[in-house]
């Protein structure tokens, strides 16, 4: 089985750099698991974790027309949808339960976000035509992109609602995919050729990336200390496919779980530890938790053929989602 359903973020095709590949460590037999299914989906997945266990995702109803849902630790679920909107896509979810995302609508696309209490205030960039996504946020703020005049602008907003329109370099295509706890952002950008990748201090200072030795790279998520994970490509063969943590002072790692075999990185904690998924030689993928030292610890949830591990909070609390044998897809929680 190679299903591998679409996820809560567009992720950008990516190259790599040195290719040191790393075994795979043994799956901790300590860790516990919770499925995770949203009555009447068929099919759900975790995208976001806070600190108290709570997780915010996806679920899809016949068509895998997409809807999103909040479940709290104690197990109740919410499900989630702005008024009008025909599919709402979940994105992140902060230590406030404060949870952001995008939905349609017969207007366009449009962010939103839900407070804890469950509360929804629809957000449009000013200026957009028709088209916002929130695809991340801190503790205070967020931020995404937006399309006005045949370009697409990164933005943020603060934490006094203060909006922030960007383009990197002036490229006509900037997405705001993780911003940290300091209001440190990161993305990608167009340059005309190919996708690169920024980080951008609160007050506008903005350094660009290229992965040494890739071309395309994605941004998965930044750390508090502005450590940034994603993918990478080394060619059009999704075989070359390597995890990338790039450290505060602009140094690279890459890694792949199997050699050979396509691994991505979705997501990176306070703590450096990485989550994601890779493919192994038969082509089935599997969820992995890379440690900060490099140890790497592959798992499927019970009954899992092929996961995928998304969000991670520091501690290794992680969720995403597994297929079992008779393909349905179910969410899970992984407590180490």
């Amino acid at each position: 089985m190679n299903r591998l359903s679409k996820t809560h973020r567009g992720a950008w095709l990516c190259a790599s750099v040195c290719a040191a590949a790393l075994s795979v460590g043994a799956p901790a037999l300590a860790a516990s698991y919770v499925t995770v299914d949203v009555n009447g989906s068929i099919g759900t997945y975790g995208v976001a974790i806070d600190t108290n266990g709570d997780i915010a995702g996806n679920w899809y109803t016949t068509g895998f027309v997409s809807h999103g849902f909040a479940r709290a630790a104690g197990g109740s679920i919410k499900k989630i949808d702005p008024a009008g909107a025909t599919e709402t896509t979940v994105t992140s979810m902060n230590d406030m339960k404060r949870i952001v995302g995008y939905f349609n609508d017969a207007q366009g696309t449009h962010g939103f976000l839900r407070a804890a209490g469950g509360a929804i205030t629809v957000y449009d960039a000013p200026g957009s035509n028709a088209y916002t996504q929130i695809l991340a946020q801190n503790g205070a703020g967020y931020g995404g992109d937006y399309g006005a005049g045949g370009n697409v602008y990164g933005f943020v907003v603060n934490a006094q609602n203060v909006f922030t329109s960007f383009s990197v370099d002036s490229a006509r295509y900037t997405f705001v995919s993780a911003i940290n706890e300091k209001a440190i952002a990161a993305g990608t950008y167009y340059d005309g050729t190919n996708y690169r990748c920024f980080v951008r201090k609160p007050g506008g200072a903005t350094k660009t990336f290229a992965v040494p030795g890739g071309n395309n790279p994605s941004v998965g998520g930044i750390n508090k200390n502005a450590a940034v994970a994603g993918t990478v490509y080394k060619g059009s063969d999704s075989a070359t496919g390597h995890g990338y943590i790039r450290a505060p002072d602009g140094t690279f790692v890459t890694f792949q779980v199997v050699a050979g075999h396509e691994t991505q990185a979705a997501s990176i904690n306070d703590d450096g530890s990485v989550s994601g998924t890779y493919y192994d030689a038969s082509g089935d993928y599997h969820s992995y938790i890379r440690a900060a030292n490099g140890t790497i610890t592959s798992f499927d949830p019970p009954n899992g053929v092929v996961s995928n591990a998304l969000g991670i909070i520091a501690g290794g609390q992680t969720t995403g989602y597994f297929y079992d044998a008779s393909d349905v897809q179910h969410g899970y929680i992984r407590t180490p």
